[in-house]
């Protein structure tokens, strides 16, 4: 019994030197109710003097020091907010609140970068995933501004991944992936959710564009066409028609105007593999075809050259000399195309036909600056310039690594019947 008695007296002793180096639990909790009466009242600098000695009773007590940061922060004093919050984390580094405030402080300062890494700090640690989410779009929204798509990708994919059949954040999701060349993820993610979309009458449309991009990108051009023609209203119309192989198409044709033949193959196999019964293909291949064998027949260049030398008549010999430059610039002869441009334009100085030709074969001879010299001669004369000489000014102006000019002048064509060229040719442009 008395060796009971002196164990109750070693506990007793013992819980009083705990409790003289640990106050009781609650003894700040009224100097902190008292704080939060003054924080709402907008006393901020006495609601801090009362956390503080809340504090002192319960230094331990991160919602004192929360409370004590926030009234700093709405007082004005931001540095002084920091510092608690930097002593909030040693008691508690996943106090969610406390980063939240922190962002609020740094993007106050104009440190957007900071607050975006406090606000992605408070969604890792917040429970609640509304919540999560609206700091997660918050983040994304930023890189987006900031042009930063690989980022903000990221970022919906968190959001993904805590609600993956959430039809906003799948197509929000879905719009990124697409931007960042991730296909597959957009077919993952709008496949499942597809029902959903079905009773959306008047927003499914935006949903099988976004599934139609990612099929067509990953040359599925059968499912592309699928779910376009489910999307194929309002301004999703135009965007699809951008794919189709009617688009490729003048695509190639235009690339064949201006003597790529290579870039026009290319387009003519992407037409044919949207679209394979586009008959106006096997016409630009035969054109394609016939450049190719002017090449290697000389005989119809001798017989133009020999009723260029023997024929009279003005008008005749006028047309032979432009079908014989044009002949020379097939088959990649440009000396002698120059040549033949030159005694047709003694007669003709101003024909535009010529001036194109020249300025043709002496882009494609890799005399950049003397075809310039013909472009800009051209532009600078016409009131409203000939798109033809706009479209070889650009290219002329990349093959020169004149980066400036040719981005300015392709983002000129963006609006006009060369935009699908200019498109194309703006992607090549670091």
């Amino acid at each position: 019994m008395k060796n009971i008695f002196l164990i109750f007296v070693f506990v007793f002793i013992a819980n009083l030197a705990v409790n003289a180096q640990h106050p009781r639990r609650h003894d700040g909790l009224p100097h902190y109710v008292d704080a939060e009466v003054l924080r709402k009242k907008g006393q901020f600098q006495q609601a801090v003097t009362e956390y503080e000695k809340a504090l002192r009773n319960e230094p331990s007590n991160y919602s004192y020091l929360y409370g004590k940061a926030l009234a700093e922060f709405q007082g004005r004093n931001s540095e002084s907010s920091v510092e608690s919050l930097s002593s909030l984390f040693k008691l508690k580094s996943d106090f969610a609140p406390a980063y939240l405030l922190l962002a609020q402080i740094y993007q106050q300062k104009g440190d957007l970068n900071h607050a975006m890494a406090f606000l992605d700090s408070a969604a890792k640690y917040d429970s609640n995933v509304e919540n999560k989410l609206k700091y997660k779009f918050t983040i994304t929204n930023k890189y987006i501004k900031d042009n930063n798509f690989k980022l903000a990708f990221d970022k919906a994919k968190d959001m993904h991944v805590l609600a993956p059949k959430d039809l906003k954040i799948v197509y929000y999701f879905a719009r990124l992936a697409n931007v960042n060349g991730h296909y597959q993820e957009v077919i993952n993610a709008i496949m499942p959710i597809e029902n959903a979309i079905k009773a959306l009458p008047n927003e499914s449309a935006k949903y099988y564009y976004e599934l139609g991009f990612a099929y067509f990108h990953s040359n599925e051009f059968v499912k592309a066409r699928q779910a376009w023609e489910k999307a194929k209203v309002g301004e999703f119309a135009a965007k699809i028609e951008q794919f189709s192989g009617k688009h490729f198409l003048g695509i190639a044709t235009t690339y064949y105007k201006f003597r790529d033949d290579k870039q026009a193959l290319h387009y003519i196999e992407v037409a044919e593999k949207i679209q394979t019964d586009i008959s106006d293909t096997h016409l630009l291949k035969a054109q394609i075809s016939k450049r190719e064998s002017a090449k290697k027949n000389k005989d119809i260049k001798h017989h133009l050259e020999a009723l260029v030398k023997s024929e009279q008549n003005a008008a005749k010999k006028e047309k032979y000399l432009s079908d014989l430059s044009e002949m020379y610039l097939d088959s990649e002869e440009y000396d002698n195309c120059l040549k033949t441009i030159a005694l047709a334009e003694k007669d003709k100085p101003n024909d535009m036909r010529l001036k194109f030709l020249k300025a043709i074969a002496l882009h494609k001879k890799g005399d950049y600056k003397e075809a310039g010299v013909v472009i800009q001669e051209v532009l600078k004369n016409s009131g409203n310039p000939p798109l033809d000489f706009v479209m070889l000014s650009g290219l002329n102006a990349k093959s020169m690594n004149n980066t400036a000019l040719a981005k300015q002048t392709f983002t000129r064509l963006l609006k006009s019947p060369y935009r699908g060229v200019a498109e194309i040719e703006l992607k090549t442009i670091k």
